[in-house]
């Protein structure tokens, strides 16, 4: 029997120190306390289990409806990945800059006709 890393040897040895130190009565009362106290602590651990798990399986359940829409937004995604690389490959991008405020058009030259 193992309780907090406290082996049946060594409990009765603190069992043994204390009945020295505190007396046989006294003992006997301060066991019962921490009985006592022990019971309590275990209950609030048994109830704060229960409350985690049920947090846990809230959080599933917001996982699981959440889920599913991100597929479905990830099947779009991909399909619209899809379209775009064939829209690409169909005809070749123009790598040109994007006009800022400083540039302007360039101008039209007319062009000499020769057929004159």
């Amino acid at each position: 029997m193992e309780f907090l890393n406290v082996g049946s040897g060594e409990f009765i040895f603190i069992l043994l120190i204390a009945i020295l130190v505190i007396g046989p009565q006294r003992t006997v009362q301060l066991a019962r306390q921490a009985g006592q106290i022990l019971g309590r602590l275990k209950g609030q651990l048994a109830a704060f289990q229960q409350q985690f798990s049920e947090e846990i399986r809230s959080l599933e359940e917001v996982k699981a409806a959440v889920s599913e829409p991100m597929l479905d937004i990830n099947k779009e995604a991909r399909a619209i990945n899809r379209e775009v690389a064939a829209a690409a490959r169909g005809r070749p991008l123009e790598a040109s800059p994007a006009p800022g405020p400083d540039t302007q058009p360039a101008p039209l030259q007319d062009t000499p006709d020769e057929s004159v």
